[in-house]
């Protein structure tokens, strides 16, 4: 409870983020929207956060004697940390895919990665370059994941 109540954290922190780099689109909103918007979204995190975790939390809640094992928590944990990883990822994206969309990511970008052509590699090595700032965020939220599950 204690690791999904943190990584929930972290998500709602990756949507502030999509408010903070992208203020100028918000701008005519009031405070108490921008309150409102939050608790909305409050609520897709929260939407986000089970989804990515209920194999996780059927793993964790077996009442079986092998989730004593220690190979299983390993591999466990090991599959908490790269679920959320990938959910915080995909909320991070959208910090830097709002500004071009005016909207959040949808699975139009699963397409891009889907589609084999000449230049997508480069465009991801621009977008990782123009933007190393969100690349740095991510790997600091990956941290703070890894340090829930080690304490």
């Amino acid at each position: 409870l204690n690791r999904l109540c943190i990584t929930l954290l972290l998500l709602s922190f990756s949507r502030w983020f999509l408010y903070l780099f992208n203020t100028s689109i918000f701008e005519d909103l009031s405070f108490k929207e921008l309150i409102r918007l939050y608790f909305v979204g409050f609520r897709f995190d929260i939407n986000t956060l089970i989804i990515f975790n209920i194999p996780l939390i059927i793993a964790y809640g077996i009442p079986f004697r092998i989730k004593y094992n220690s190979l299983y928590k390993k591999t466990v944990d090991i599959l908490f940390v790269i679920t959320n990883s990938i959910a915080i990822a995909l909320n991070l994206i959208d910090v830097i895919y709002y500004r071009y969309l005016d909207r959040r990511m949808t699975s139009e970008l699963f397409t891009f990665f889907k589609i084999k052509e000449e230049n997508q590699g480069n465009l991801i090595m621009s977008f990782i370059s123009d933007f190393w700032f969100i690349l740095l965020i991510l790997l600091a939220f990956i941290f703070i994941i890894i340090i829930t599950i080690i304490f």
